[in-house]
């Protein structure tokens, strides 16, 4: 799995998509309706992300992280992170098998977001969009 900085400030789903799906980011955005806008705004919500996943032939559900419960999040799955001080506007990630492919992992430093993998994820989950996704790609 190839990490994907997101492009806009509001612009982690699509990058996380766009990782999971193995394209790039400008191709997954085209999946978002108002795609381009959104990202620069608004940001995106479930029903979006599992939109977009759908044109992009990737089978997907959302849930809250309480729906969700305790059980193990495997590779493929999307989370969003609640609003905090460091992620004002909260933060989607992607889990991978060799950790949490963060969009823009040097958020509060200045300059282009560059994207990475770490070990953990960095707040507390409010939303999980499974996947159903060949786990061979996302190493």
């Amino acid at each position: 799995m190839k990490a994907v900085a997101q492009e806009a400030p509001m612009g982690c789903a699509v990058a996380c998509t766009a990782s999971l799906a193995g394209l790039s980011y400008k191709e997954m955005r085209r999946f978002y309706v108002k795609g381009s806008i959104k990202d620069r705004t608004t940001g995106f919500y479930n029903k979006d992300i599992v939109s977009a996943l759908a044109k992009a032939n990737i089978e997907a559900r959302g849930s809250t992280a309480r729906t969700f419960g305790k059980r193990k999040m495997k590779p493929g799955t999307i989370v969003f992170i609640t609003r905090s001080k460091k992620f004002p506007e909260g933060h989607f990630l992607l889990k991978a098998t060799r950790g949490w492919m963060n969009p823009w992992l040097n958020l509060s430093k200045k300059g282009k977001p560059i994207a990475g993998f770490q070990n953990r994820l960095p707040g507390k989950a409010e939303w999980v969009i499974t996947t159903k996704i060949n786990s061979n790609i996302l190493h």
